[in-house]
């Protein structure tokens, strides 16, 4: 449960990220990809 809330808290902080800064696109896509993969996984 606390892993589950640590994940959800970098989600968040990755989608805040993405949102401020869109000139590495493709980075923060990358990201935002490997973190929904995690969350498939869980």
């Amino acid at each position: 449960m606390d892993f589950t809330f640590f994940v959800f808290m970098i989600w968040l902080d990755l989608n805040f990220c993405i949102k401020i800064s869109k000139k590495d696109t493709d980075k923060n896509q990358s990201q935002k990809e490997f973190i929904n993969n995690i969350f498939y996984h869980l």
